[in-house]
């Protein structure tokens, strides 16, 4: 998002589609977000607005952003991480995935990668990671 303005519209519509679709199944849903998404407050805001926030998950886009306004080294905002705490996972194992492992160890965090799609792969990666993948089963409509 260019400016909070935008990003405020954006957020309140997305929640807005989210309320929909959980009116309408029991099923559980994943919102991907960019990290820096989380520096406005609208974000939070609008994610506390969420009824049924046991039925959605945050995932951080695994991009680096074009638009970053901090150093390279702090990829990921900690403070907003440790706002959505039980409602965040990692979208992909990508180029800040050692910070990240790192900080949500200290939080005691989800990961969750995706594109595991043999045994070989899985079998090198840590088995308390959670991985979304075609091997497990392919997506369901919404």
């Amino acid at each position: 998002m260019k400016n909070q303005e935008n990003h405020s519209v954006y957020i309140k519509h997305i929640v807005s589609e989210i309320e929909k679709i959980l009116a309408n199944t029991q099923s559980s849903y994943s919102l991907n977000i960019d990290y820096q998404e989380l520096y406005y407050e609208e974000t939070f805001i609008h994610l506390d607005e969420i009824k049924d926030k046991n039925r959605i998950k945050i995932e951080l886009t695994e991009r680096i952003p074009q638009n970053r306004t901090n150093n390279y080294s702090e990829l990921v905002p900690l403070q907003p991480i440790v706002r959505l705490k039980n409602k965040l996972s990692v979208d992909e194992l990508n180029q800040y995935l050692r910070q990240t492992v790192a900080i949500f160890d200290e939080l005691s965090l989800d990961i969750v990668i995706e594109g595991i799609e043999n045994e070989e792969l899985l079998s090198k990666l840590p088995k308390v990671w959670k991985q979304q993948s075609y091997y497990y089963d392919k997506p369901s409509a919404v």
